[in-house]
């Protein structure tokens, strides 16, 4: 079941998502859980955050943090983290609240969903199977300077 995410769930979403990055094939030990904490806080604050979670029996499977923007007289949804538990990955979960969640979406009059991935990792299959489009004109450009 797909519900809007609130900050009630803030420390069941971080848990799952320091598991998840924790894990394989992340494997981001270096994570803090209090610099996290703080990235959660300041996603929430962001104007036009929406966030969902997605359960079954009583349990968040997985979330879905974003930011609503109007672009050229559209609304879209930017989608910048999905996280689903490592234990019901593979089992349809992210595909079900992706659907879930597109079909709110509509509901409130967004025409698009956008996000950025990396080609190399399973999470791309996962929205190419999902009918995402790979933009064929965009480049995600950057520069680490620490």
């Amino acid at each position: 079941m797909l519900l809007n995410y609130n900050k009630k769930y803030r420390n069941i979403c971080l848990k799952l998502f320091l598991n998840v990055f924790r894990s394989e094939p992340w494997n981001y030990s270096h994570l803090e859980d209090e610099k996290m904490a703080l990235y959660f806080e300041d996603m929430e604050n962001t104007p036009n955050f929406k966030g969902f979670i997605y359960m079954e029996q009583e349990t968040i499977q997985a979330f879905c943090f974003g930011i609503m923007s109007s672009y050229f007289g559209a609304t879209t949804f930017d989608i910048k983290e999905i996280v689903v538990d490592v234990n019901a990955q593979g089992k349809g979960i992210g595909s079900k609240m992706l659907c879930d969640i597109e079909r709110d979406l509509r509901k409130i009059d967004v025409s698009a969903i956008t996000l950025m991935t990396r080609k190399e990792i399973a999470a791309f299959k996962f929205y190419d199977k999902n009918g995402y489009d790979v933009s064929e004109g965009a480049v995600v450009m950057s520069k680490f300077i620490k």
